[in-house]
């Protein structure tokens, strides 16, 4: 079983849970305000700098998930990033059975 650990949630910053995921490029939270979603390691650190209203439309598109998928953020692929150094954050609803554990 893999180990529980608490953190701030990195989209609202209320007290959450997360498990490791994809070898440890990823966290899978337990959000009581945000629910659950996934965020790539590389992602929560461009979170932790972005402007709160990308935290905020995250946390609202994460409550939102439709059943059976899971909200899942990271960083484009390098062939997705625009070419300036402001580069955003990729979000998408993920079946549940396809998110990496």
């Amino acid at each position: 079983m893999k180990e529980i650990i608490e953190q701030d949630c990195p989209l609202c910053g209320t007290s959450a849970e997360f498990v490791g995921a994809d070898f440890g490029r990823r966290k899978t939270f337990k959000c009581r305000v945000c629910s659950y979603f996934q965020v790539s390691v590389s992602a929560e650190k461009k979170l932790k700098s972005s402007p709160k209203n990308w935290r905020d439309a995250l946390c609202q598109k994460a409550i939102g998930t439709p059943e059976n998928k899971m909200l899942v953020i990271t960083l484009p692929s390098s062939s997705d990033k625009p070419k300036s150094a402001n580069v955003a954050l990729a979000a998408e609803f993920v079946p549940e059975n396809e998110v990496p554990s």
